[in-house]
């Protein structure tokens, strides 16, 4: 075991039993801690140690510093020490995808008996996270590869299975991962318009830097079947960088590949949901209508492709099997931490759900 490691499990056990009297004490919400010198009096630590285990719960939420007053436990604190918690972390811009896996998360969690709680990434909110993993605190994580920093990576892997990633998977790295069956998804869009007589087929999406992204691709491919053509022009890859805005960046590559496009092209996939207001609204400036003029079928079946208009063809991930199988890997981990596999990957299959969007190609 390196020195870090040994410092860092020192800090962590250190915490548990501030943890464990808190608990045994009867230290009610709001109410005050023994100073912070009697309490290293009472663990037989140097004043410093005990103050650097108590600042780290202070950043993950659970005690409150006074100043001239003490440190407090707080009602969120309580929770989490006296019944089981899990954090449900998200990063990058606040997406109906984020919300939704939110939602489903807190739901989940409240069948267990668990307490909910919910982290939005930053720096700042990424120091928590990792002590909290340290501390043995499971997590749920709806993240892509990018937005992990080396130091978050280390702490997920190291977390005996108990981080849990949604939607992306890096099972190869021993993080247990959660994902639908992308490319099977992709052939049912692809057959669907394919039996309404579309050949030409644009896809629309993130630039495929990840390998969830390049395997949607490659499948949009192989089901495309055009050989010889340039497909170049097919493919509009839309800047994802964290925290901009898809729907300006989708409208603004829309406009530039409407005026550009094959002319053959009869319809588009639009493999992030997020971006289908977007993609709606520069068709419609343009002059054309979905789908008279060009059919859609979008991925991940949020709100945005229920309550378009008209409402868009989606293949469905089923996000609550997601969150769903997610807890129970996170569940056994708890249970049993020498059992888990941590290169395990659970494949959810999705389902095509038809609405408005995909009429017959023109002939």
């Amino acid at each position: 075991m390196t020195q870090v490691d040994q410092t860092s499990n020192h800090y962590e056990v250190l915490q548990r039993k501030v943890a464990d009297k808190l608990c045994r004490d009867g230290i009610a919400p709001g109410g005050r801690l023994p100073s912070e010198r009697e309490l290293a009096e009472f663990f037989n630590v140097s004043y410093l140690t005990l103050r650097r285990a108590i600042s780290e719960m202070v950043d993950r939420g659970i005690l409150e510093r006074r100043p001239r007053s003490g440190t407090y436990l707080r009602p969120e604190g309580y929770r989490r020490l006296n019944n089981q918690s899990v954090m449900l972390v998200v990063t990058g811009y606040d997406s109906e995808l984020a919300k939704r896996f939110i939602s489903l998360g807190v739901e989940e969690a409240q069948k267990l008996q668990w307490v909910p709680h919910v982290v939005h990434m930053d720096r700042i909110q990424e120091r928590i996270v990792i002590q909290a993993l340290t501390s043995g605190e499971p997590a749920l994580l709806l993240s892509a590869p990018d937005a992990m920093t080396p130091d978050l990576m280390v702490a997920v892997k190291q977390a005996q299975g108990r981080a849990v990633l949604i939607g992306n998977r890096m099972d190869a790295m021993g993080i247990p991962s959660v994902v639908a069956d992308d490319a099977h998804g992709i052939r049912m869009a692809m057959e669907y318009l394919q039996q309404h007589g579309h050949k030409h087929i644009a896809i629309v999406g993130s630039e495929p830097n990840y390998s969830i992204d390049q395997l949607q691709l490659s499948t949009w491919e192989k089901c495309l079947n055009l050989p010889g053509v340039d497909l170049s022009q097919y493919i509009l890859p839309v800047n994802s960088d964290r925290f901009s805005s898809p729907l300006d960046n989708a409208y603004e590559a829309m406009t530039h590949w409407l005026k550009h496009r094959p002319r053959c092209i009869s319809a588009m996939l639009c493999v992030v949901d997020e971006m289908l207001p977007a993609v709606n609204r520069a068709v419609i400036d343009y002059g054309m209508s979905i789908p008279q003029d060009i059919s859609l079928v979008g991925f991940g079946n949020t709100a945005v492709s229920r309550y378009a208009n008209p409402s868009v063809t989606s293949v469905d991930p089923h996000l609550a099997e997601h969150v769903e199988k997610g807890m129970g890997l996170l569940q056994r981990a708890l249970k049993d931490p020498t059992s888990v596999n941590r290169n395990v990957l659970i494949q959810i299959e999705p389902e095509l759900v038809q609405r408005e969007s995909v009429c017959v190609a023109r002939v």
